[in-house]
């Protein structure tokens, strides 16, 4: 029998346990490290101070227990929703907003995971300070409510094609030089958008992802139920996108290396390429997208180890239905993960399109073996008939 490998995260079992019901509990983390921090006491102290505004999620590095009442009230028992503010970064004013920076453990990639921010400046001066080429945002302006945030739309960070460009500072500006607009389905897309940065002398290129359908934990039940998978194929093909978006900026920077028109590359390889997530509240769809994203890449280096392939060689992961056929998925692992980094309980309400993402891979590998299995009959009964057609006009 085949021995299953096991996709997962590591993350600290001493800090974060199950429960009896076999929930995450995330209070031992919280008290054990989270309420130990300078910033925390700082919190205590000066929070309102401290905010960039008064309904940013940052304001969850202390307990909402007794602000917030809805339907989550009973998960918040358990330490759920509690920003980690070890991982929290001001911005220039040294006032914190819902953004949270820290590295996968394996191979040292940054990401940021954040809410969507209330000043543009704020947003991209901390994607340049930490080196973040992809961004990707989730939130959906026509359906969020945001009422706390005050007037200030989940969108405010996006730069049009023709709209004037955005200053960080005296040295810094980026705007938006192109765009493509790849279609989801028959009624969704997702569009990325081509930042030029221009700093002194030199330019750079982000890439901005914008996914605006990607829908809650509740609908996509429903969905599901209907037999209606357009959300898992957005999620899927927004994946794709982000890793394609590293490669070609990889690649490019290679380009211009070559040509002599930059003297060094910025990063040893495209892993190293930042990536920073964005929703309305930088908790659910922001994190669920990193938790599919690295199970995407978990995926590539499986295939690569078992087909001593460079990862820049594999072009479609259903081209190795075998490999893919061999892997399980521990989900809650990267949720516990990115409740130590981030906050506890991220991703967590997406668990569903989490496990459906994984398993949407696993049927399309499934469908592609069979196709791969009748072309080898088709081949082998080809190969049959010609050798029969051979001998029977020798004979």
């Amino acid at each position: 029998m085949i021995k299953k490998t096991i996709l997962e995260l590591p993350y600290d079992k001493n800090l974060i346990k199950f429960n009896e019901n076999g929930e995450l509990n995330y209070n031992s983390l919280i008290t054990e490290k989270f309420e130990k921090s300078d910033l925390f006491l700082r919190f205590e102290k000066e929070m309102d101070k401290l905010l960039i505004h008064p309904g940013s999620r940052a304001k969850a590095v202390l307990s909402l227990h007794s602000e917030v009442k809805d339907k989550f009230v009973e998960w918040r028992k358990r330490g759920w929703e509690r920003v980690n503010p070890e991982t929290l970064i001001p911005n220039r004013e040294e006032k914190y907003w819902g953004a949270n920076y820290s590295k996968f453990d394996d191979n040292g990639q940054p990401f940021i995971i954040c809410e969507a921010p209330f000043y543009a400046e704020d947003y991209y001066e901390l994607a340049l300070k930490t080196g973040m080429r992809i961004l990707v945002s989730t939130a959906r302006p026509e359906h969020d409510n945001i009422s706390y945030r005050q007037g200030y739309s989940v969108n405010k960070h996006y730069i049009g094609l023709n709209s004037r460009p955005i200053k960080i500072n005296d040295k810094i500006t980026i705007s938006c030089v192109a765009y493509e607009k790849h279609p989801v389905g028959d009624n969704h897309e997702i569009l990325i958008k081509h930042l030029k940065v221009t700093e002194n002398n030199r330019s750079y290129t982000l890439c901005h992802l914008i996914y605006e359908n990607w829908e809650d934990a509740e609908a996509y039940k429903k969905l599901k139920e209907e037999n209606k998978y357009e959300d898992i194929l957005g999620i899927f093909k927004l994946i794709k996108l982000a890793d394609k978006s590293i490669n070609e900026l990889f690649e490019y920077e290679l380009y211009r290396l070559k040509n002599n028109l930059i003297d060094k590359l910025s990063i040893d390889n495209a892993n190293s390429y930042g990536i920073m997530s964005n929703c309305k509240y930088g908790f659910g769809r922001s994190a669920a997208f990193l938790i599919c994203f690295k199970i995407y890449a978990q995926i590539k280096n499986e295939i690569s180890k078992e087909k001593n392939l460079p990862l820049n060689k594999i072009k479609d992961i259903f081209d190795y239905p075998d490999v893919i056929e061999n892997l399980e998925l521990n989900a809650i692992s990267y949720v516990a993960y990115f409740s130590e980094k981030v906050m506890t309980g991220a991703g967590e309400v997406h668990l569903p399109q989490i496990n459906g993402f994984f398993e949407y891979i696993k049927e399309e590998a499934k469908k592609k073996a069979v196709l791969k299995k009748s072309d080898s009959i088709r081949r082998n009964y080809e190969s049959v008939r010609d050798k029969d057609k051979s001998a029977f006009l020798y004979k």
